[in-house]
């Protein structure tokens, strides 16, 4: 009888679907050192296994990680997080508070996914944490990431994707932004290790930025800053938008490509813009070392599309050695390379464009950059053949009419 009844109860499990045994861990070691999230936790489930984010984090301030767990710095959390979408990481609240010490690791950037079901929501949301670390996953909302405030955190392999404007109009949209300086002790620090922070708008979205830093200081190591927009009608659009933040990249690639149908209100494309629109005392600069910054209008829509690598005004700092520049505006459109407007911006963003036989049809800022013309004669530079080289100096202020000086002749260029 033993045998049948062990029999029998085989038989039935056998036609019980496994997702029904699949439960989540009841009673998860409330010291755990690792935790694990996965859209199923097996059967038997695994130890300390959660289903949700929501189980682990319901709010900035509630749910199992910051109510029953609550890391420190000398016990911290990682949550190890299997293949799928999630919904979205929150850490604190509006107050300054002592919450943080988390890593979340993903199983890549394309498989693990944060993102909450709100359109206009963000895919990870932090007020005021310290010491968080996210590693090997992507985070998609109106912003990837929104970070409020002060505190520390740092991101490897993470895709961090704005896709604001599908479902519901929204007034701006970015893989990334920090802001909340007002008030608080010390800007946030965070630094990005071999990451995507991209925009990929659609629908009407009036500014669309990649990277917006409106306090932190940001340090940005290889990856890519990217605004790919086919579609949608935008007012602005920058990769990288500083306003009171600080920003500094490593062998990054910074780009803005529009196609299809999209449109720019202001009918110009912006690698980087940095202003001082928030005083706060921190210091507002970027740097930029061993960048591309490209910038490509390939629309049919817009044929006056023009594109500015780098705005800078109202007492900010640019420091950009050792970048280089493509650019390409529309059909009618011009190319600028260096726009300074405002009192007394710091621009250091020297540039030699390749030897040709005609200057490189670019606008800049006064003796920041030059080109070497190689068919000029004794006389000058007029196309006529000649052989010898002439460094130039693009100087507007001297030449008006073809805004280059030519140092052999020691005058403006013929």
């Amino acid at each position: 009888m033993k045998n049948a009844c062990r029999v029998a109860s085989i038989a039935l499990a056998c036609l019980i679907p496994a997702s029904a045994w699949a439960v989540p861990d009841p009673d998860p070691d409330p010291n755990a050192a690792v935790v694990l999230l996965r859209q199923d936790c097996g059967n038997p489930a695994l130890e300390n296994c959660f289903e949700s984010m929501s189980a682990l984090t319901t709010t900035g301030t509630t749910g199992w990680i910051w109510e029953t767990r609550q890391p420190t710095a000398s016990a911290p959390l990682l949550v190890d997080i299997g293949p799928g979408e999630f919904a979205s990481f929150k850490c604190g609240d509006g107050e300054i508070q002592t919450l943080g010490y988390v890593t979340l690791r993903g199983s890549g950037r394309e498989h693990t996914i944060l993102k909450d079901p709100d359109p206009v929501a963000n895919g990870i949301e932090v007020f005021n944490c310290n010491d968080l670390s996210f590693i090997d996953l992507g985070a998609h909302g109106k912003y990837g990431a929104h970070w409020w405030g002060t505190g520390s955190s740092s991101w490897s392999n993470v895709d961090l994707v704005g896709i604001g404007g599908s479902g519901a109009p929204v007034y701006a949209t970015a893989g990334w932004l920090d802001d909340g300086c007002t008030g608080i002790p010390s800007r946030g620090t965070h630094y990005f290790h071999g990451s995507r922070i991209r925009a990929v708008p659609s629908g009407t979205i009036p500014l669309v930025a990649a990277f917006r830093s409106l306090c932190a200081e940001n340090w940005i190591f290889g990856g890519e800053v990217f605004v790919d927009a086919s579609v949608g009608n935008s007012t602005v659009i920058r990769a990288v938008e500083i306003n009171s933040g600080f920003v500094e990249t490593f062998g990054t690639a910074i780009r803005v490509r529009i196609s299809g149908s999209a449109t720019v209100g202001t009918s110009e494309l912006f690698g980087v813009v940095i202003q001082n629109g928030l005083p706060n005392g921190f210091p507002v600069a970027f740097h930029s070392h061993g960048t591309n910054i490209g910038l490509s209008a390939d629309t049919a829509s817009q044929t006056n599309l023009n594109v500015v690598a780098i705005s800078a005004t109202q007492n900010v700092v640019v420091h950009s050695p050792a970048t280089a520049y493509a650019l390409k505006p529309g059909s009618s459109g011009t190319a600028t390379r260096l726009r300074v407007t405002g009192s007394a911006p710091k621009v250091e963003a020297p540039y030699q464009w390749s030897a040709a036989t005609a200057p490189p049809t670019v606008a800049s800022r006064n003796g920041e950059d030059l080109f070497v013309e190689t068919d000029c004669t004794s006389t000058g530079c007029t196309g006529t053949g000649g052989s010898e080289p002439h460094l130039m100096i693009y100087a507007p202020t001297a030449c008006s009419g073809s805004p280059w000086w030519d140092v052999s002749r020691n005058a403006c260029r013929q």
